[in-house]
């Protein structure tokens, strides 16, 4: 399994100055060229890399410095940051924003930011410790064979609503307040009605509630898909839909694999998301949907982006039962 994550530079110069090649930041650094992590970084990162790792007061050689900046750069992955964040202006150090801006940017591939100074950025569970990182990798976390999808039942309804409120408040710490919060997205009684329907289902993770969503399959299944704007659905067939996917952040990777089990269900499968949702939309674009055109939904007036993805394999029985 492959990890993808921003360093920060602090760790590149504790790896280089420590002699125990087992220590944290050494393991962590060593696990580029062994494949396991891919690091991210733009043009700024390594900027920094290079003035830092330069500085008189580090002992390092033009050699060891070549090395390990060769060896990010022909592991490692660029990344084009666009977004600029709320929590970047209570960070303690401008010179990290540019860090955070990185990993936040590439969230849809559920990467991590390793530094030796959490407290310089915001508290998120992304965010963690060469040691920290170590153990992640030891132990598999995000790893999504130990998903579990099953039918939602009533007793979960306080873990899913629980769910739904931290999605609200994700939602509004990272530019998308609109979304589901002036309405208090999705309201108690229509879980519940999803879960009487059979329609609502839950992703575990060792047990564990993560995740919450809905799915149906039909012809014409979602009449707010009935009328679409500024383009067209591609596949006229019956479809899957999924809708009020939310997780409890404490697992990555719940929300590709929910999404990857509903389109293994149909094989047509259309979604929607709001115009500020980027961290949606940038998923639904790595996992193979297109933007079709403009849909308007019942919980508010904000028009949606909708998405589709479909093999063009005809299976309108295509429905899980399990």
């Amino acid at each position: 399994m492959k990890y993808y994550a921003v360093f920060d530079t602090n760790v590149l110069v504790s790896s280089l100055l420590t002699k125990r090649r087992d220590s944290p930041t050494a393991m962590v650094v060593d696990a580029i060229s062994d494949g396991i992590i891919v690091p991210l970084y733009n043009p700024e990162i390594l900027s920094e890399y290079e003035d830092v790792l330069h500085r008189d007061k580090f002992p390092f050689s033009s050699h060891s410095i070549h090395n390990i900046l060769n060896v990010i750069r022909q592991f490692g992955r660029t990344v084009h940051t666009e977004t600029i964040w709320h929590e970047e202006q209570d960070m303690l150090d401008s010179g990290d924003v540019v860090f955070f801006r990185v990993v936040m940017e590439k969230q849809d591939e559920e990467a991590w930011l390793i530094t030796g100074n959490q407290r310089h950025f915001p508290r998120k569970p992304f965010i963690v410790t060469p040691a920290e990182m170590m153990a992640i990798i030891r132990s598999g976390s995000g790893n999504q064979t130990d998903f579990k999808v099953r039918r939602t039942m009533l007793e979960d309804l306080p873990a899913v609503m629980e769910i739904y409120a931290k999605a609200r408040r994700f939602m509004a710490e990272h530019g998308n307040p609109n979304q589901w919060g002036p309405t208090n997205w999705p309201p108690e009684d229509l879980i519940r009605r999803d879960i009487q329907a059979r329609k609502s289902y839950v992703c575990e993770s060792g047990g564990h509630i993560a995740a919450v969503f809905y799915y149906d399959f039909g012809k014409d299944v979602e009449p707010n898909y009935a009328e679409i704007t500024d383009g067209q659905w591609r596949d006229s067939a019956p479809y899957g839909v999924v809708h009020r996917i939310a997780s409890d952040g404490t697992v990555k990777g719940t929300g590709s694999f929910c999404i990857q089990w509903a389109f293994e269900q149909c094989g047509h499968l259309r979604m929607d998301t709001h115009g500020d949702n980027k961290v949606m939309q940038s998923l639904l674009t790595k996992l193979g949907f297109l933007h079709c055109g403009t849909v308007y939904v019942e919980e508010d007036n904000y028009p949606r982006m909708a998405y589709e993805k479909t093999n063009n394999l005809k299976r309108g029985a295509a429905k899980w039962d399990g």
